[in-house]
């Protein structure tokens, strides 16, 4: 009797943290797929070891949703089937940490497609590039110039130190980077 009642305390117990779990998880993803989820993952800093530093973050507010949902679902289930207690609870413990574990690495996979779109001029330096407008040969006046860098089609101020005007369609090779312009050489004296 008193194993029965314990038992239907534990299968309750699983089921609202289910449900709970369960509306929060949904919520998630309702508000994720509207744009609304922002930055709702939590980290915590601990000296023994490095669970979040390089994108792989075990204890994400999204992991640990993902762990309490199947959790509590496979117990609750394990339990309203007939299974033995001693079984339910560590299968359920460890389906749960699973999804954890899964959930965090989906992530984790997801954060490294991310790219911050920004273009590396330094990365310019030794390519060829064309002239779009004539670059002066003054320190303080600037072409432009034309170049593929990061897969894209870039154009950037340019000035040159040549001794002579650099023509619109002339190839030039890039040298140095002097704040944002660059600084250009042509490829034909």
């Amino acid at each position: 009797m008193l194993y029965n009642i314990r038992m239907e305390v534990l299968r309750s117990i699983y089921f609202w943290v289910a449900i709970a779990a369960s509306v929060i998880l949904v919520l998630q993803l309702v508000m994720s797929l509207l744009g609304l989820s922002g930055d709702t993952d939590v980290n915590f800093d601990s000296d023994s070891g490095d669970f979040g530093g390089d994108g792989f973050n075990l204890f994400s507010l999204r992991a640990v949703i993902s762990f309490l949902t199947v959790a509590a679902w496979s117990g609750y289930i394990l339990l309203l089937g007939g299974t033995k207690v001693w079984v339910a609870v560590p299968v359920s413990f460890v389906l749960g940490i699973a999804a954890m574990f899964i959930v965090a690495f989906l992530l984790f996979q997801i954060l490294k497609l991310q790219s911050s779109g920004n273009i590396d001029a330094s990365q310019a330096v030794g390519r060829i590039a064309t002239v779009y407008l004539t670059v002066p040969n003054s320190p303080d006046k600037f072409g432009k110039v034309n170049l593929v860098l990061q897969d894209r089609l870039s154009e950037f101020e340019a000035s040159t130190k040549c001794g002579r005007d650099i023509k619109t369609g002339e190839q030039v090779k890039i040298v140095d980077i002097e704040g944002n312009v660059l600084i250009v050489e042509p490829l034909s004296q």
